[in-house]
């Protein structure tokens, strides 16, 4: 394959990479509550024994801007790892006749048992 199909394919590649964390990201900004409800469950958990114990513990956001980049950084986190399963799957479908699988280039086959009779 001559290194200009290879550039179309990393450009497509990339194009398709960065659209599924953009779509993602703003499900992320969408769901927002029920991630951060699900990202803060344990400390709800544990604040009424903390308090019992004598420690008071509060969720703080500091900054002008503080709660927007928390909201952002979570739902840019919650992108990536959710389009993260959708570059796997196209990794590892690979087409066929296209090389060697990854698996098979790094380790060499293993020997065939041999029969007793």
């Amino acid at each position: 394959m001559p290194l200009v199909e290879h550039l179309r394919e990393l450009r497509s590649r990339l194009t398709r990479a960065v659209l599924a964390i953009a779509v993602f990201t703003i499900l992320g900004l969408v769901f927002y509550a029920p991630i951060l409800n699900f990202l803060t469950h344990p400390y709800n958990e544990m604040r009424p024994l903390l308090e019992r114990e004598g420690i008071d513990t509060q969720l703080i956001i500091t900054g002008v801007g503080g709660a927007f980049q928390y909201q952002l950084k979570i739902s840019l986190v919650f992108g990536l790892l959710a389009s993260g399963s959708d570059w796997s799957r196209r990794s590892s479908s690979r087409r066929p006749g296209r090389g060697r699988s990854s698996a098979s280039s790094c380790s060499p086959p293993l020997p065939r048992p041999r029969r007793t009779r």
